[in-house]
């Protein structure tokens, strides 16, 4: 660490003093000299033994000093002095004895000499060395005002660049010693700075990066440190300078880095002593940044250097660690029983490692090991520790031993609120109330950890369960109140589609159609991937009916019933859409929905009067296959036995129109013969008689007729059509006159456009058949005057012009 350049070149200067005295020596030998002269050069001789021999001790000290006999060394420099006070190498003794000091160690007596030197020598080119060597002894006896004084007053420009910068490393040092962060900042950047040197470089590096290490400025210390690795000679120093990088990686949380410096050193430097602290901090970097699969790997791929290292328990205990994130339980409980296997295993590790494996065996389901585990170690019975209570809860917990894992966790949040395991504890409670069937207390528990807990995930959840045993209770509005909470404090959560949709049919139940309708929007607009969007769809459509906003319920009851969808809500939206139709007086979008529903669903809960209305819109229109098909499904819809010969009438009048007359009369007499059917009987009767007069069965359509008017008296539009059918089965007869009079009561009687012009038209072409062309005249008058509407009234106005030219 010290200098002792200057001692070799007083040791050089020795040697040049010695080799131009021995060419003297030479010189005179070969001379003749006079008595005179003999005596002169005997008194030269005798001066030249004594220096020979000053130089001889001088040698003889400095050749102790160069072999690190230091206390030897300034012993005969010191014998030097007082032998040859007046020799004119003494300045080399004075300075080579507080240097010999110096470098053993003997701080406080070199001080002393070094004043000596100054003292003797105040104009030697050494005395900034000698102030410098009293300012690093003065540090090294822990002297640092003196020291931080004495380094101030060297003159740093007579200094050499190794001296330099020795002395700002020293001032550096001292700076640091006494608190000084930003002096001792400075002269290590004045250090690091000297040109053509570079001893106390690296280390200058080393020790700016540990202070910003401590004042956690970890950016400056990765980059100082990254200098020292830089300017680093030794494989040695370029390896503590990369594994102080990664630890100030490890301290900023930059776990990537910290890896990634970490496993350099692991890779290049595996002979390195750092390396097995490094591979330990390695697996601590893949530990905090979730790295659990790569820990795996990586400790297979250096289990040699594992087993090397002292930390290997702990290194194995990180793994099994891992193993327990994977959820790979049962390889944590091999590592740990191997773990635990050294018997050289520290005691405190030990304890980690038992507690790690009690819960593995509790995470992998083993309650009855854990137990016996922890009963089987003394330490984990012990009442004053918040891990070991907890795991023996979590053991009870797992045996459905709910009243000790309730009794567990309310010590440890009772007795250990501020231990890491409280909050487990407050989380596990309320699982455990619950469990325990006191489902109103779970609930308080529940809140309680949403309000208290640490962990936000588990806060969420909290909310959530509490809603959940809300439901259960039947506290709707408190339900609605912790939903809106909970969508308020997370709309992204992972509940967050099953309370919008409890919500949603809350509201819908409550009646409060605003709410429903709101929060069922959101519902749609956020989770149009659910499975339940179509029941939300449905909701929606329910609010905005019972909202009489007909036109957006029909909206969403269009998508519920469009081609291709058969669930459950198809049938509701289709009825209900049907009944909207009808209040909307759409009847064939009405009679649309209401006939899919009776083609797709055959359970249906329909009246039959829906199918009997759905039968009168097909007949209208015309469609009597589909009246057929409508009346053929309602054998089992409600009522139908009641309303069966009104669903035969509907099938005679289908039948007829399709002209298969012997199936129309056989439901015409279904509903005639039976009771109560007054409304229907009279146009059964005209039924039955146009199907008797079609099947030229005149006297038996005739008696039919008669029997409508019979029946009917009071009915005018019953006898109206009988007598018009009687008049053109008379016609048919060949009675024209009968026929003529029975059209003309028709036309006389009763003001039906349809039938009365019909009527009196038949009147008028019986009449010119009859002959009778004045009575034609009058009825063919009668339909232009009073029928303009009519489909008569041209071919009337035609038949009169026809009669009038002719």
């Amino acid at each position: 660490m010290f200098d002792i350049l200057n001692i070799k070149m007083m040791n050089c200067y020795r040697k040049v003093v010695c080799a131009a005295l021995f060419c003297g020596l030479l010189f005179c030998s070969d001379s003749v000299f006079s008595q005179e002269e003999v005596q002169i050069k005997e008194e030269q001789s005798e001066e030249k033994e004594a220096l020979s021999k000053d130089i001889e001790q001088l040698d003889f000290a400095n050749g102790l000093f160069e072999r690190g006999l230091f206390k030897m060394a300034d012993k005969e420099y010191e014998k030097f002095i007082k032998l040859y006070p007046e020799s004119s190498l003494r300045i080399e003794a004075y300075y080579g004895a507080p240097e010999s000091l110096f470098f053993d160690q003997s701080y406080k007596k070199a001080i002393e000499k070094f004043k000596r030197y100054r003292e003797f020598f105040p104009d030697d080119n050494k005395n900034n060395l000698a102030v410098l060597r009293i300012g690093q002894s003065y540090y090294l006896v822990g002297n640092l005002d003196e020291a931080i004084a004495t380094f101030h007053s060297v003159d740093d420009s007579k200094l050499t660049d190794n001296f330099k910068q020795t002395l700002y490393y020293y001032l550096g040092k001292a700076y640091r010693d006494k608190g000084d962060k930003s002096r001792s900042i400075e002269s290590y950047k004045k250090a690091t700075q000297v040109p053509n040197d570079s001893k106390y470089v690296t280390q200058s590096y080393f020790d700016m990066g540990d202070i910003y290490g401590e004042d956690s400025k970890f950016g400056e210390a990765i980059e100082v440190y990254s200098k020292a690795y830089d300017s680093a000679v030794l494989d040695k120093s370029k390896v503590q300078a990369l594994f102080k990088k990664g630890e100030m990686s490890f301290l900023s949380k930059d776990y990537e880095a910290s890896i990634s410096t970490f496993g350099n050193i692991v890779g290049q430097f595996p002979d390195d002593d750092l390396a097995k602290e490094a591979f330990s901090n390695l697996v601590s970097s893949l530990y905090n940044a979730s790295k659990y699969e790569e820990i795996l790997i990586e400790y297979k791929k250096h289990s040699d250097l594992v087993a090397k290292t002292n930390n290997a328990s702990g290194i194995m205990l990180m793994t099994a660690r891992a193993f327990l994130q994977l959820g790979l339980y049962e390889e944590a409980i091999g590592l740990l029983d191997e773990a635990l296997s050294d018997k050289e295993i520290e005691k405190e590790k030990e304890h980690q490692a038992v507690l790690v494996k009690s819960e593995a065996l509790v995470r992998a389901g083993r309650y009855q090991e854990a137990i016996v585990l922890i009963r089987s170690n003394p330490f984990l019975l012990s009442d004053n520790d918040s891990e070991i209570l907890f795991w023996r809860a979590e053991s009870a917990y797992g045996l459905q031993q709910y009243e000790d894992a309730y009794a567990l966790y309310k010590r440890i949040i009772e007795e250990y609120p501020g231990s890491l395991y409280s909050d487990d504890a407050l989380y596990s409670i309320a699982f455990t109330k619950k469990l325990m069937g006191n489902e109103q207390e779970a609930k308080d528990l529940f809140h309680n950890y949403f309000e208290q807990g640490k962990n936000e995930g588990r806060r969420e959840e909290a909310l959530y369960n509490g809603i959940l045993l809300k439901v259960k209770l039947d506290l709707a509005d408190e339900v609605i109140v912790d939903g809106e909470n909970y969508l308020l404090k997370y709309p992204k959560g992972g509940q967050t589609e099953k309370v919008l949709y409890l919500l949603g049919t809350l509201y819908t139940e409550k009646e409060d159609r605003q709410n429903a309708i709101r929060i069922l929007k959101q519902y749609e607009v956020e989770q149009q991937g659910s499975k339940r969007i179509r029941d939300v769809y449905f909701l929606l459509a329910h609010n905005f009916q019972m909202k009489e906003d007909l036109e957006e319920a029909l909206k969403y009851y269009e998508i519920l019933r469009a081609d291709g969808n058969n669930d459950e809500l198809v049938y509701p939206s289709l009825k209900n859409s049907a009944l909207i139709f009808s209040n909307m007086k759409k009847i064939d979008e009405a009679a649309e929905s209401f006939e899919r529903i009776i083609n797709d669903f055959e359970k249906n809960d329909l009246d039959t009067d829906v199918y009997i209305w759905l039968a009168q819109q097909r007949m209208k229109q015309k469609k009597y296959d589909d009246v057929l098909n409508i009346l053929g499904r309602s054998s089992g819809s409600k009522g139908a036995q009641e309303k069966q010969g009104i669903i035969a009438y509907y099938n005679a009048e289908a039948y007829k129109e399709k002209s298969e007359l012997e199936k129309a009369i056989e439901n015409y007499d279904i509903v005639i013969s039976q009771e109560g059917l007054d409304e229907y009987k009279g146009a059964a009767h005209i039924g039955k008689g146009f199907s008797l007069r079609e099947l030229k069965d005149l006297d038996a359509a005739k008696k039919e007729f008669e029997a409508a008017i019979t029946e009917n008296p009071d009915d005018n539009t019953i006898t109206m059509k009988a007598r018009f059918e009687l008049a053109s089965t008379e016609r048919l007869n060949g009675n024209l006159e009968q026929a003529s009079k029975m059209y003309l009561l028709v036309g006389v009687l009763y003001d039906d456009p349809k039938y009365c012009s019909s009527a009196l038209y038949a009147a008028g072409e019986l009449f010119e058949e009859m002959g009778s062309k004045k009575e034609a005249v009058k009825v063919y008058s009668e339909v232009v005057e009073k029928y303009v509407d009519s489909e008569f009234y041209s071919k009337a106005q035609e038949r009169l012009k026809a009669l009038s030219e002719g």
